[in-house]
C-alpha cells in the first residue's frame, strides 16, 4: 500500500461559503440527486512508468435531502484505502463503479459537509503515457471516475471549482486546470505542483498533462495565453498563438469575454489522439499541433461546453454542435469565405454520410460523439442563423450563454431563448425535424421555361414519409451570373411558377449553402416524363408520379382539370408522355385527339392508361383516329385488330391482345410488354411499333393487386419506361411468361448488359434511328453480352437512343432494318457516355 502522509500533511481544507456562490438555474437546466457537489480537492501522485497512481480527494457537498448514504463513482480497477468524514472512518460497499458510503450520522438538507476518500491503483482508462510523461484524458463519457473519485455526471458541476496537488518526478511539469499557485520540492527528487481553479467545472473537463514542457506566454487583453510546448516544437506553439489571438478576438466579440480570463487560456502539446477541451488547459495531439481549425474548435469549447455545459450526454449537441459551428465562423476569419464554405461543405458531406450509414438523430444519438452530433449539429446552427437572421441569431446565442454560464443547459433552454428573440412563429417544427429526427431531405427538381414563365417542380424524395419544412434558395444561372430566389417548401411536391422573360441556362438548388440536404436530381424538362392526368377529379396521376419518383425518373404532373390541355410547346420539351384518363365511362371522349395525333405524328413515346376503354373500342373511331388501326369484333382474337393500310402510321403494327378475366395473371408474350394482375373483366393491350413506341393499357395501375415476383405496378411502369429507352432495370419475369427473355441492365460505367434466355439460337443487332446496323452478335441460347457503346469497327458511338432487335434462328439478319413481323423482341436503349 502506498502511503501519502507527506502529501496529505500539506493539505488544508478551505472554508466554504456556499451562499455567496449559489447558482439559481431554470428547472430545465437542473437535474437533482441526493447531494450537490460544491468543490473537489484532489491530491495525487503518479508513479513511473505512469500507469499507477495514489491519491486522496476531499469532496465538499451539500445534501439536497435527508441522507444517510453518499454515492460516489470510482472505477472498479481502483482500490479504496479508507473513507473518512470529520476524521471518523465511514463504512461503504461497492457495486460496479459506484461506492455507497454509509454515513455514521444522517445529514439534513443543505448542511455543507466534506468527505475524504483515499485510493490507489492502475486505471483501466483515463491515464495514458505520452512522451516523457503522461496525460489524463476522458476518451469516453463518464471516464473521469476511472482515475479519481467523483460524482461523474456532467450535470452536477463542482460549483466552486477544484484544487489539484500533483506530485511527479522532478523532470516533469504537470499542467492542470486553473492557476499554478506554487511548486514544492519534496524528498525523492519529486515536485508537487499546486493548481487552483475557481470556476464551476464538470468532472470530464478535469485533466493533468505532464512532460518536460517549455512555457510560452503572451498577454492578451489583460489575461494570459499560455502554450506548453514539447522542446523542439515551440515554433509550432508560437504559430498557433498567433492564430489564437485572431480566434479569441472573434469569440470575445460574438459571445462574450473569455470566461476564464482571471486564470488562463492554456494550450498544451500532448500525445494521444485528437484534441480535448479540458477547462483552461486544452490538449492537442501531434496531428493537430499545426491545425488552426482544431484550435478554433477547442477554444470555442471554452464558452460552449466548459462555461456552459450540456445537461446530459444525450444532448451533447449543446457542446459539440454549437462548437463545431463556431469553429466554422472562426475558419472564415482565418481563411476567408472560401475556407468557410469549404469547411461547411466538408461538414455537410460528412454528416450526410453518417446519416446514410447510421440513421441517428442528433438528440438521443446512440453515439453522442458521432459526426451527426458534431457536423449535422453545426448545420443546425447554420440553418437557424439563416432562418432568423444575424441580427437575431447572435444576440440570442449571447443571451443563451449569459443565462446558463457556469451551469448546464438543455435543448429546451436553447429553444426558449431563441424564441424570445424570434417572435414570428414557434420553432417546434425546426427543432423537431433537425434535432429529434434522423436523416435529411432529398430533393429532385425539374424545370422548363414557356411563354415568359419559369415552371419549377420540386419533389422531396427521402425514403420515409416525413415531409420537411424547408426554406430553399434557387440559383438561376445566366452564364457566370446567378440570380437567387427563396422559396418555402411545405409539401412533398411544390410547383413554382415565376414570371421570367428569359430562360436561364441552368438552375441550382441552395447556391449559397444554407440547407442540409442532398440534391438527388436537377433535370431540364427535356429528360422528363410528362404525366397528363385527364381523369376528371380522380387524381390518378399522383400514383404514376410516385412510381417515377421511386425509381428516380424525372417527371412533371399536369392536371388537365385545373390547368387545361397541356400546351404543344410543353409536349415538345419532354422525352415521353403518360396520358391517364381514369375510370370514367366515356374516357375516349376526354382525350384531346389533336394533341394525341401531334404526339404520334412526332413519334414521342406515349403510354395511354384508360381503364374502361375496352368497352368503347367498337363504339368509337378512337383507334383509327389516333393510332391508325381499326377495331372490328371480338378483341379476344388478335386478327380482329388490324392496321389501317391507308394510314402509314398504322402499317407494321404488332399487338398483344388478351381477354382478362377477374383474378387472371397477365404476362408479357413474345410481342408484348408489361406484367400486371387485373381485377376486372377488361382487356389489356400493349403495343409496339418499329419506328417509335406507344403503349396502350386498359388497366390503371391502381387496379393491380399485390402479387409476387415482377407483377407489380412498379415493374409495369419500369418495363414501359425501359421500352421507351430509359435507363431502368426490370426484374426477370416469372419463368412461365415468355419462352424468350431479353433483360437489359444499365451499368454504372455507361455500358449496357444484355442477358438472353432463349430455347434456340438467336441474333442480337443494334441499329441507329436511320436504320443503319451498327453491330450484331450471334447467340447460342443463354448469353450475357456487355456492349461498351462501340460499333463493329470499334468506333465510339455518341449518346442517344438506339434500336435493339432480337431474332430467333437468325431471321432478319439482312443489312436493312428487319420487318417487325420477323422480330421476337424490339427495344430502344439510351446510351449515356
Amino acid at each position: 500500500m502506498i502511503i501519502l502522509l507527506l502529501l496529505i500533511s500539506q493539505f488544508v481544507h478551505p472554508e466554504i461559503n456556499k451562499a455567496g456562490n449559489q447558482f439559481h438555474l431554470p428547472q430545465d437546466s437542473v437535474i437533482t440527486h441526493s447531494y450537490d457537489v460544491l468543490k473537489y480537492n484532489l491530491t495525487v501522485e503518479f508513479f513511473t512508468p505512469y500507469d499507477t497512481l495514489a491519491g486522496m480527494v476531499v469532496i465538499t457537498f451539500s445534501p439536497n435531502q435527508n441522507m444517510d448514504t453518499l454515492p460516489v463513482h470510482l472505477g472498479q480497477a481502483m482500490t479504496v484505502d479508507s473513507i473518512t468524514m470529520n476524521n471518523i472512518l465511514q463504512s461503504y460497499h461497492r457495486i460496479e463503479d459506484t461506492i455507497y458510503v454509509s454515513l455514521t450520522s444522517a445529514l439534513p438538507p443543505h448542511l455543507v459537509s466534506e468527505i475524504s476518500i483515499y485510493y490507489q491503483g492502475k486505471p483501466i482508462d483515463g491515464l495514458f503515457q505520452a512522451f516523457s510523461g503522461f496525460l489524463t484524458d476522458v476518451e469516453i463519457n463518464q471516464a473521469a471516475k476511472q482515475w479519481w473519485p467523483c460524482f461523474d455526471y456532467c450535470w452536477d458541476k463542482a460549483d466552486l471549482g477544484i484544487e489539484l496537488h500533483i506530485t511527479v518526478p522532478e523532470n516533469l511539469y504537470p499542467v492542470s486546470n486553473g492557476v499554478l499557485t506554487g511548486i514544492d520540492s519534496i524528498s525523492g527528487n519529486r515536485l508537487t505542483f499546486h493548481w487552483v481553479h475557481q470556476h464551476p467545472i464538470a468532472t470530464y473537463l478535469v485533466a493533468i498533462l505532464a512532460s518536460n514542457y517549455l512555457v510560452l506566454q503572451r498577454n492578451y487583453h489583460g489575461y494570459p495565453l499560455i502554450y506548453y510546448a514539447i522542446p523542439g516544437y515551440e515554433y509550432m506553439a508560437e504559430m498557433m498563438l498567433d492564430s489564437t489571438e485572431v480566434i479569441m478576438s472573434l469569440f470575445d466579440t460574438l459571445i462574450d469575454t473569455f470566461p476564464f480570463a482571471d486564470e488562463k487560456l492554456g494550450q498544451i502539446q500532448s500525445g494521444g489522439r485528437g484534441a480535448m477541451e479540458n477547462q483552461t488547459c486544452i490538449r492537442y495531439a501531434p496531428n493537430s499541433w499545426l491545425s488552426p481549425i482544431t484550435h478554433a474548435h477547442e477554444i470555442a469549447h471554452s464558452w460552449w461546453g466548459d462555461a456552459l455545459t450540456c445537461i446530459n450526454y444525450q444532448q451533447m449537441f449543446i457542446n459539440e454542435g454549437t462548437t463545431s459551428y463556431y469553429e466554422c465562423l472562426a475558419t472564415r476569419v482565418l481563411q476567408g469565405d472560401e475556407g468557410f464554405n469549404q469547411r461547411l461543405e466538408h461538414m455537410r458531406q460528412g454528416g450526410l454520410d453518417c446519416d446514410d450509414q447510421h440513421h441517428w438523430p442528433i438528440i438521443n444519438s446512440p453515439d453522442p460523439f458521432g459526426l451527426n452530433v458534431y457536423w449535422k449539429g453545426a448545420w443546425f446552427h447554420h440553418m437557424l442563423r439563416n432562418l432568423i437572421g444575424d441580427t437575431l441569431y447572435y444576440p440570442a446565442m449571447r443571451a443563451f450563454y449569459h443565462q446558463y454560464k457556469g451551469g448546464n443547459a438543455s435543448i429546451t433552454d436553447l429553444q426558449n431563448t431563441i424564441e424570445q428573440y424570434y417572435k414570428l412563429e414557434p420553432l417546434d417544427w425546426f427543432f423537431q425535424q433537425w434535432l429529434y429526427r434522423p436523416d435529411y431531405p432529398q430533393l429532385n427538381l425539374w424545370w422548363y421555361h414557356h411563354q415568359q414563365y419559369l415552371h419549377i417542380n420540386i419533389t422531396q424524395v427521402q425514403p420515409d414519409s416525413f415531409i420537411y419544412k424547408i426554406p430553399l434558395e434557387l440559383g438561376l444561372w445566366y452564364g457566370n451570373s446567378c440570380s437567387v430566389s427563396r422559396e418555402y417548401l411545405m409539401e412533398q411536391r411544390e410547383l413554382i411558377i415565376q414570371e421570367l422573360i428569359s430562360c436561364p441556362d441552368s438552375i441550382t438548388m441552395d447556391p449559397q449553402m444554407k440547407l442540409y440536404f442532398r440534391p438527388r436530381r436537377i433535370t431540364p424538362l427535356a429528360q422528363s416524363v410528362l404525366i397528363i392526368d385527364d381523369g376528371q377529379s380522380q387524381n390518378l396521376g399522383i400514383n404514376y408520379q410516385n412510381i417515377c419518383d421511386q425509381i428516380n425518373i424525372p417527371n412533371l404532373l399536369w392536371a388537365v382539370e385545373s390547368l387545361g390541355s397541356p400546351p404543344f410547346s410543353l409536349i415538345q420539351q419532354v422525352s415521353s408522355i403518360f396520358w391517364i384518363t381514369g375510370r370514367i365511362q366515356n374516357p375516349l371522349d376526354s382525350i384531346d385527339r389533336e394533341r394525341l395525333n401531334f404526339i404520334i405524328t412526332n413519334h414521342y413515346p406515349l403510354a395511354i392508361f384508360s381503364t374502361h376503354a375496352a368497352s368503347q373500342l367498337s363504339q368509337t373511331s378512337f383507334l383509327e383516329d389516333t393510332l391508325g388501326v381499326i377495331f372490328s369484333g371480338d378483341s379476344g382474337y388478335s386478327n380482329q385488330l388490324v392496321g389501317n393500310q391507308q394510314d402509314p402510321i398504322g402499317n407494321g403494327f404488332s399487338w398483344y391482345i388478351n381477354p382478362v378475366q377477374r383474378y387472371e395473371f397477365i404476362y408479357p408474350s413474345v410481342q408484348g410488354e408489361g406484367c400486371a394482375y387485373f381485377q376486372n373483366s377488361d382487356y389489356g393491350i400493349i403495343r409496339s411499333k418499329s419506328n417509335f413506341q406507344i403503349v396502350f393499357s386498359t388497366v390503371d395501375i391502381t387496379d393491380i393487386l399485390p402479387q409476387p415476383e415482377s407483377a407489380t405496378p412498379l415493374n409495369l411502369i419500369r418495363r414501359i419506361l425501359q421500352y421507351f429507352g430509359y435507363p431502368v432495370n426490370c426484374p426477370l419475369p416469372p419463368p412461365h411468361s415468355p419462352p424468350c427473355n431479353l433483360v437489359i441492365e444499365y451499368q454504372d460505367n455507361g455500358s449496357i448488359m444484355f442477358k438472353l434466355t432463349a430455347p434456340i439460337s438467336a441474333q442480337l443487332t443494334i441499329w441507329d434511328l436511320t436504320g443503319r446496323k451498327l453491330i450484331n452478335w450471334d447467340l447460342q441460347k443463354d448469353n450475357f453480352i456487355l456492349w461498351d457503346g462501340t460499333d463493329h469497327q470499334g468506333h465510339i458511338l455518341p449518346s442517344g437512343r438506339y434500336i435493339v432487335k432480337l431474332n430467333l434462328n437468325n431471321q432478319g439478319a439482312s443489312e436493312n432494318l428487319p420487318d417487325l413481323n420477323s422480330v421476337v423482341e424490339s427495344y430502344q436503349v439510351f446510351l449515356i457516355k
